[in-house]
């Protein structure tokens, strides 16, 4: 028998290490955005703020009506990323459990992860190792969070979106 135990991600690329610290990570993915057709304003940087909110921060005054970034479509990861990759398209052409969203970026955003080459690297190595997001909390979790967050409740109509993903999502993938 083998001993079964949970893995908590640190990352979310393999070899992490060669991702650099934050300020190499920025620097990177604001390389690979302009390598794209894309433009961060030189004056921002990624930072970390209470409760380890990541976000974007000026790092120093920025005139009024100045672009502070642009971003071409060929850094977006969306359904139509998946269908292009040169590895992936096939694949997605003949399975339509991947055409939803959920599925097919899922898969992408793995194989990239798990390629040390992938040309998506700067991008996955700017991501945290883990985030809280309202889809997979608890209906109590979110009120709480929501308070914290905006201190305010949490409206009926983002309940109601959140409690209709809920839905959907487990309908479709555990029947």
């Amino acid at each position: 028998r083998v001993a079964m135990q949970r893995v908590i991600p640190t990352s979310p690329v393999v070899n992490v290490e060669d991702c650099g610290d934050t300020q190499q990570q920025w620097a990177a993915l604001s390389q690979w955005i302009a390598a794209r057709g894309g433009f961060i304003h030189p004056g921002l940087s990624s930072g970390e703020f209470e409760d380890g909110v990541r976000g974007l921060q000026a790092t120093r005054a920025i005139e009024a009506n100045r672009t502070l970034f642009k971003m071409p479509e060929s850094v977006f990861v969306n359904l139509k990323t998946v269908a292009s990759h040169p590895v992936l398209g096939p694949v997605y052409d003949r399975v339509p459990e991947l055409h939803d969203g959920l599925g097919g970026l899922a898969v992408f955003l793995i194989h990239e992860a798990l390629n040390k080459s992938s040309a998506w690297r700067p991008f996955l190595c700017s991501l945290p190792a883990r985030t809280r997001l309202p889809q997979f909390l608890s209906p109590k979790t979110r009120a709480r969070t929501y308070r914290e967050l905006i201190g305010g409740e949490v409206s009926e109509s983002f309940d109601n979106y959140v409690r209709t993903y809920n839905n959907e999502t487990w309908s479709r993938y555990w029947r």
